[in-house]
């Protein structure tokens, strides 16, 4: 994809991890809404008053009504699709005219039926629910709610213990929360219980239904196809959805009636930074974590101020709004993101994260991280994006814990990144050796943690030595060992840290690893093919021994003394004897654990 593109689709990440997470949460709301891909968002990003004044509130609407909407309430996959098409397939003069289009005619039919419910809740479990309906409603809703009552109090007299069991728990009387029940149970579900009950029970779901349509039926008149709502009934008619995580958000103040919700949502979208009623609301809402507006006293970001933010992006709000939802929810972790400096990336694995969601828990977490991470390096190629990556984590937020329960760095150096992306190392590399009874350790993950591979190699070792796995595997071992010989090539290991004091060019270091490779792999072979088998598996754990208590010259005089020929490959061992232990003084055990591979079966 290329340049010119991404600039004109401007969904690219800023640098700013908060700015940036909320630019994931804008993708993966219309993915999850539209089921598009952040390919397809970024081609509709060239009809920017589409996406961002149609596309996005009603996916943020039909979003914020599905995570709490029962199946009888939840947005249809019609509606939606319907939308999608009108919108796409119409020509508009201003983002303005989209947004009224978009409100007017499908986020009040979205909100329909979630409205109806809470109004029938109202009417049925609040004790003056009834008295705050609009004089017509009452004359309707009465006769049907005293038709509601007698049939519960028939009900509980005669068939608590088998509404129990239709509803799942002891029945003492109906509750809001069982609407959705009542309304799901079918005529074949009844079969099993008492003709009397079953007559009862219908005729309670039809009430329901009747005072539910009564509802429904208010709304298309009054607000679907409406520019504006009847002043007097304008907070009757308020959308009823709720977000903890943006109780500032005028839209999800229970006081903010019809029409404001619709101007706060335009005003979010539109930036109107001349505005600066509207500013100082908005800059409340998205300054998330902190413990006090006026005070601004926190530890997690600098106070964010709207006016000065405009040069990030025009639709700044958008993403803001959205950040919420780049997290996934995982069991005993809390909200957990995955982010680096690229958007692709950060979207793939985030994405692909999500789809292994069951399978992952606190100890395989930053592992299957790692995986989804390479998986998206091989694909996109992108090293660059390595070196800043963070896996984000907190349990909740609300007035008592604004907090991020933990932060943690995984990112990696130049030098990593420039060995993981050749597919010959990594592909070595991307195995898991066995170094105890039922202990593993993947090679790829002790790398990126800036861990020597040595000590992991001679664990293995002994496990084949002693015939206690079955691994067979050569060339892993010495890839490993070649890597260590340079990496770790008499310098502290925490340099790879910063980039800066990293002298050598990357593409010459792998270059200089494989020639490593190829160095210790011929002595492997050359040791195979001196040494009897018998008298190399007699010897190899006396080596070990030698090598753990780093006594090169003993390890040099001994193998020396098993060798029982000489010709060419004797000498070629001679040389790399001497080059490579006796005259190496940083990196001779990596090498001489090279040789002891020789004494191993396997390839």
């Amino acid at each position: 994809m290329n340049f010119e593109f991404r600039e004109e689709s401007g969904l690219e990440f800023t640098g700013n991890w908060f700015i940036d997470s909320g630019i994931l949460g804008f993708v993966r709301l219309l993915e999850d809404i539209y089921g598009i891909d952040l390919h397809e968002i970024r081609e509709m990003a060239r009809r920017r008053e589409i996406l961002y004044f149609g596309l996005f509130p009603f996916a943020y609407i039909c979003s914020e009504i599905n995570r709490k909407a029962t199946d009888h309430s939840r947005v249809p996959e019609d509606l939606i699709n319907e939308f999608r098409f009108e919108l796409l397939n119409s020509d508009w003069e201003s983002g303005e005219e989209v947004f009224e289009f978009t409100w007017n005619n499908y986020v009040t039919r979205a909100a329909m039926k979630v409205w109806a419910d809470r109004k029938v809740e109202s009417v049925l479990f609040k004790k003056k629910g009834v008295d705050e309906l609009p004089h017509d409603l009452k004359n309707s809703v009465n006769p049907i709610k005293k038709d509601i009552d007698e049939l519960e109090k028939k009900l509980v007299e005669n068939h608590a213990d088998d509404l129990g069991a239709i509803l799942g728990r002891r029945f003492k009387g109906f509750k809001s929360e069982d609407i959705a029940k009542v309304l799901s149970v079918t005529d074949d579900d009844l079969r099993e219980f008492p003709e009397e009950l079953s007559y009862s029970f219908k005729e309670y779901r039809d009430c329901l239904l009747n005072l539910i349509g009564l509802f429904e039926e208010k709304w298309k008149r009054d607000v679907v196809g409406k520019e504006r709502i009847p002043e007097d009934l304008d907070l009757f008619y308020r959308l009823p959805i709720d977000n903890k995580f943006y109780k500032n958000f005028l839209f999800f103040q229970y006081s903010a009636a019809h029409q404001k919700q619709k101007e706060s949502l335009l005003n979010i979208i539109s930036f109107r930074v001349e505005d600066l009623e509207v500013l100082k609301k908005v800059d409340k809402t998205i300054n998330k974590f902190l413990t006090s507006y006026k005070k601004a006293e926190n530890t997690y970001y600098a106070p964010l101020t709207s006016r000065h933010l405009k040069s990030f992006s025009e639709y700044l709000f958008v993403y803001l709004i959205s950040f919420d939802r780049a997290f996934e929810f995982f069991n005993r972790m809390g909200y957990v993101l995955f982010y680096s400096n690229d958007l692709d990336i950060t979207y793939r694995v985030n994405r692909k994260l999500r789809i292994r969601k069951s399978k992952i828990d606190q100890s395989v977490l930053l592992r299957i991280t790692w995986q989804e991470i390479l998986d998206s390096l091989i694909e996109l190629k992108s090293e660059w994006a390595l070196e800043n990556m963070y896996i984000i984590k907190y349990r909740d937020v609300n007035s008592q814990t604004q907090r991020f329960v933990d932060v943690e760095y995984i990112g990696i150096s130049k030098m990593h990144a420039a060995i993981l992306l050749d597919d010959v190392i990594r592909e070595n590399l991307n195995h898991t050796l066995q170094v105890g009874k039922s202990e593993y350790v993947w090679l790829l993950e002790h790398l990126i943690q800036n861990k020597p591979l040595k000590p992991v190699i001679m664990r293995h070792l002994v496990m084949r030595a002693s015939r206690r796995t079955g691994q067979m595997s050569i060339k892993p071992l010495i890839y490993a060992l070649a890597i260590d010989s340079e990496v770790f090539s008499g310098l502290n290991p925490g340099v790879f840290e910063d980039p800066l004091e990293i002298s050598p060019r990357m593409e010459e270091v792998v270059f200089r690893i494989k020639e490593a490779y190829g160095e210790m792999n011929t002595a492997r072979r050359n040791v195979t093919e001196l040494i009897p088998r018998g008298t190399r598996e007699n010897a190899l754990n006396h080596l070990m021994s030698i090598l753990r208590r780093n006594n090169r010259y003993l390890f040099v005089n001994t193998l020396l003394k098993i060798f029982i020929q000489e010709n060419e490959a004797f000498h070629r061992l001679k040389n790399y004897l001497f080059n490579r232990i006796l005259q190496n003084d940083e990196t001779w055990d990596i090498y001489a654990a090279a040789l002891l591979t020789g004494f191993l079966g396997g390839r």
